[in-house]
């Protein structure tokens, strides 16, 4: 099974394949503002289901937050969704 780290890498190279970058190579979602992503194991949250490497994309301080940005990602990743993420 490959690890988080490898993931992660492979997550930002499609990225980077597919959204415009910032001058410094950051990748920037329609508006230009920043894509910050990450992998997570499952096993090591209890809110979460074990078993899976999550990928995620912000951390954010409110629903509110969260479900706006949710609304952008579904334009490049239809499935996605919103999980409160505790340890």
């Amino acid at each position: 099974m490959a690890s988080p780290e490898s993931i992660e890498q492979e997550v930002r190279q499609f990225l980077r394949d597919n959204f415009p970058l910032s001058a410094d190579g950051v990748v920037l979602d329609q508006d230009d503002s920043l894509i910050e992503v990450g992998v997570i194991d499952s096993n090591r949250f209890a809110s979460l289901k074990p078993g899976y490497y999550v990928v995620f994309t912000g951390i954010y301080g409110t629903q509110e937050e969260a479900a706006s940005a949710l609304r952008r990602a579904k334009a490049a990743f239809p499935a996605a969704y919103t999980r409160e993420v505790a340890s």
